[in-house]
């Protein structure tokens, strides 16, 4: 969807990246890490503790489509979009839908609101 290069970087980087864009909570919320210090530590650069393979994917799913929707609208509205209702209009949040795996739905949500909005 978008330039991609960020997932060559360490883990670290990646979920600090994250968390500068959207908040650590909503990290926390969308990867399903059992603790809120959890996302501390894996921001640490020689984290002991790190996010498992399906919490890296859903970090990089997330980022994936914070940049897309950022690059064609802002920041701003890609934050928002994580809160809003509106995955395939089934009422669910795209944070909730990135936690719960529903890739198809919450990507064809990124899109939907670019087109929608430009």
């Amino acid at each position: 969807m978008s330039d991609e290069r960020w997932r060559n970087d360490p883990v670290s980087e990646r979920v600090k990246a994250l968390c500068d864009r959207i908040g650590q909570t909503l990290v926390f919320t969308l990867t399903g890490a059992l603790q809120y210090s959890d996302v501390n530590s894996w921001m640490k650069k020689n984290a002991l503790l790190l996010p498992d393979t399906d919490q890296i994917r859903r970090l990089d799913l997330a980022r994936e489509l914070y940049e897309y929707i950022a690059k064609r609208l802002n920041a701003d509205r890609a934050k928002k979009w994580f809160i809003d209702s509106n995955v395939s209009y089934k009422k669910i949040t795209p944070v909730r839908a990135i936690r719960s795996d529903q890739n198809r739905d919450v990507r064809a949500s990124a899109v939907h609101v670019v087109n929608y909005e430009q």
